[in-house]
Formats: C-alpha cells, structure tokens, sequence
C-alpha cells in the first residue's frame, strides 16, 4: 500500500514555475507548470479538463535554447501542492502523463535536472 503520491511515481518530479502551452481537440490554454518528470506534469488551473482528456504541451526554455513539446494525458485533478502555492496560484490543478517522449524532450527535461532550472 502506498502512502503518498510521491511513492506511486515511478518518476521523480523537480518543482518548476514554467509557463506553458497546452491544448486539446477545441481549446488552447496557458498556464503553470508546477512539477515535471520523464514521466508527465502537474499544471495549475482552474479549467474543467477531465482526466482522459489528450493534450498537447509545449513550453520554450530560452535558458537552454530548447523547445519542448510533448502529448499526453490527463490522469487526474486535484489540489496544487501546498508548497506551491501563492496568492495567484489556482488552487487545483491537473496532472498530465506524458505518452512517450521524443529524445530532444527526454534530453530537455534531463537538462533542467542537470541545471536544476525552475523556470
């Protein structure tokens, strides 16, 4: 039985402030990244996207001259971490698996470990 999320993550998540662009099938939103792993992302918003929603991500990291893009799923919302949150930070969020990545993404989340960027 597991105790928290963090010990159900196969992946381990590196905290970050990083806008980003995401979209479905109708509708294209920018928000926060508030966490990222090889494995997917918790973004906060106050938009009503189910979990099972297909999303596309991009975000730039001029830090590093890179672009990142990626698809998805949402597999769940919930409440954006304590520890993130601010007086403008939505107070739920959702967190997106990614599908595969591209190697020049899997490279881009492997340097903001390295780098411990935070957007």
């Amino acid at each position: 039985m597991y105790d928290s999320d963090e010990e159900r993550r196969t992946h381990p998540r590196l905290p970050v402030l990083i806008p980003v662009e995401y979209s479905n099938v109708s509708d294209f939103f920018v928000d926060y990244a508030l966490d990222i792993s090889h494995g997917g992302m918790f973004i906060a918003t106050d938009r009503d996207i189910e979990p099972g929603t297909d999303v596309e991500i991009r975000f730039n990291l001029p830090e590093i001259g890179s672009i990142f893009t990626a698809k998805g799923v949402v597999v769940r919302r919930g409440p954006t971490p304590k520890s993130a949150l601010t007086e403008n930070t939505p107070s739920e969020g959702i967190g997106i698996q990614f599908y595969p990545l591209s190697q020049e993404s899997r490279k881009i989340v492997e340097t903001l470990w390295e780098k411990n960027i935070h957007g």
